[in-house]
């Protein structure tokens, strides 16, 4: 009998525990550039459909002369006049604009819960929450929230006294402490008949 050792090249786990998964990143919108991008594109569509008139016209295809030359040629001999200059120089600004509008970041469009892995909501859903939260207090009849991502603000339509907003303050605070940056609350009470 003979015996035989096998060998494998499998790698055994460690005893270390694996670190979290990196956290991620806060949903952006849109670039406030969006609108001109559509512009823009509009344009070079454009440009090549001149061009497009242009090649054909050299190769034979059309008999029409090239919209570029005529736009040239009906250029040729301008003189400056006394508005060019404010337009040029009304033209740079908007140029200057769209760049530092480019550049600007994007908005962020959610709130970060306190967690490890990159947990986001969004600000109707932190209206729900203070909304159910406030609607738990006793005296509150009825309640609507409106929230962004720094603020929110209820307006509690309540059966009770002014201790009713600073129970509703509370209530909604605690509600919304896991939140990585707590928004500020704000509680706008109007007295009904019970």
């Amino acid at each position: 009998m003979s015996t035989e050792t096998v060998t494998t090249n499998r790698t055994v786990p460690s005893d270390k525990s694996t670190a979290p998964p990196r956290a991620a990143k806060n949903p952006v919108g849109p670039g406030a550039i969006t609108f001109m991008g559509g512009l823009l594109a509009i344009g070079v569509i454009v440009v090549g459909a001149l061009g497009l008139q242009a090649a054909a016209s050299a190769v034979g295809i059309t008999t029409s002369k090239p919209w570029l030359n005529q736009l040239i040629t009906g250029s040729d001999g301008l003189r400056p006049l006394g508005w060019m200059l404010p337009v040029g120089l009304l033209l740079v600004l908007v140029g200057l604009w769209l760049l530092l509008t480019a550049l600007r970041p994007r908005p962020k469009t959610a709130v970060p819960l306190d967690a490890r892995t990159g947990v986001f909501i969004h600000p109707r859903d932190v209206a729900r929450l203070a909304e159910h939260a406030a609607d738990d207090v006793d005296g509150v009849a009825s309640v609507r929230a409106r929230a962004t991502r720094t603020k929110v603000t209820l307006s509690v339509d309540s059966t009770g006294g002014d201790e009713v907003a600073d129970a509703v303050k509370s209530a909604v605070t605690e509600q919304l402490s896991t939140l990585k940056k707590a928004p500020r609350v704000s509680v706008r009470i109007k007295a009904v008949a019970p």
